[in-house]
């Protein structure tokens, strides 16, 4: 079997490359389970990626995760910009408590959503009270 294309992409914001191999008609692949020399095998998705995207490095001494609610931006943070609604729309990376569970899900959150916008177990939720990704 031949060994699918490796590209190293890079992170606008930090230059970090991470390596992603385009499948020719079976999804694609990203390191969602650890490095390309961490030995964790590789996780494969079905589908072609959609749009562009950006691997965003969590940076200790720099951001944190304030507490937010009904998508009121924290005074005097400033917030990580995590991409944008196809009509132009900001998006910042909010992290939602589901409930009946201890799972801290990832999500997108703007003033105009008024929460935090998660996946989880199939289905698309919205929190209202959640924590929002700031510098």
């Amino acid at each position: 079997m031949l060994e699918p294309p490796v590209d190293q992409q890079h992170a606008p914001s930090s230059g970090y490359q991470v390596p992603i191999q385009q499948l020719p008609s079976a999804g694609f692949h990203l390191p969602l389970q650890g490095t390309s020399h961490s030995g964790l095998p590789p996780k494969y998705l079905a589908g072609q990626p959609i749009g562009r995207y950006d691997l965003l490095q969590f940076n200790l001494d720099t951001m944190e995760l304030v507490r937010a609610s009904e998508g009121h931006i924290p005074t005097g943070r400033r917030l990580v910009k995590g991409g944008y609604e196809e009509d132009g729309m900001p998006l910042y990376h909010g992290i939602a408590m589901h409930p009946n569970s201890k799972h801290r899900v990832p999500g997108k959150t703007s003033p105009r959503l008024r929460g935090c916008v998660y996946s989880y177990s199939n289905d698309v939720h919205l929190a209202t009270d959640y924590e929002i990704l700031v510098l």
